[in-house]
């Protein structure tokens, strides 16, 4: 991700869905960074979640920002402990730093940055793109990839989940049974 800051230092990308997107493929977004006070808000209101959803806050998750947070939020949501009528606006709202460009060849005059857009409802046809533009939101705040790492840890289990269905056969030499 190519991030730069606008003149009062807020972060901002260009980010374009990668061949995996389907639908989505080849499309652009651009990412605004929320201010303090907004992503402070946000981060608040999913500790609270998780803390509803029966976890309990450590306190080095209160200093490790917005990445900490996801963690927690992601942990408690995806063991079905937290509330969806609490928890998926939380998560709905990582979007509204999301723009679409709609045609990459038009360039603000006075930036020379792609025309960005507010998002429609079909502007996003795939659901894995909605979760990547998400992780994507969250790097641009913390510097740190979500998407990156909860794909690396679905790989990982699915990888120890298809190891451990090949176990040995019944007739084999290995003996399952305790030496006395």
């Amino acid at each position: 991700m190519d991030i730069f800051k606008d003149e009062a230092g807020f972060k901002h990308a260009y980010v374009v869905v990668p061949e995996w997107g389907g639908r989505d493929a080849g499309k652009m977004f651009y990412l605004s960074e929320w201010p303090a006070e907004r992503a402070e808000d946000w981060g608040w209101r999913a500790l609270i979640a998780y803390n509803r959803g029966g976890g309990k806050i450590p306190p080095e998750a209160i200093g490790g920002g917005m990445e900490a947070i996801f963690w927690l939020f992601m942990e408690k949501f995806a063991a079905g402990y937290m509330q969806s009528d609490e928890t998926i606006p939380i998560w709905k709202e990582l979007l509204e730093c999301v723009q679409i460009v709609r045609d990459q060849r038009a360039k603000d005059v006075k930036t020379g940055k792609p025309v960005a857009h507010a998002l429609m409802p079909n502007d996003i046809m795939e659901v894995k793109t909605r979760l990547w533009l998400r992780s994507e939101v969250l790097e641009l705040h913390t510097n740190f990839s979500a998407f990156d790492i909860v794909s690396t840890l679905i790989s990982a289990i699915m990888t120890k989940r298809a190891t451990s269905t090949t176990k040995t056969s019944p007739g084999s030499s290995e003996s399952s049974s305790v030496p006395a």
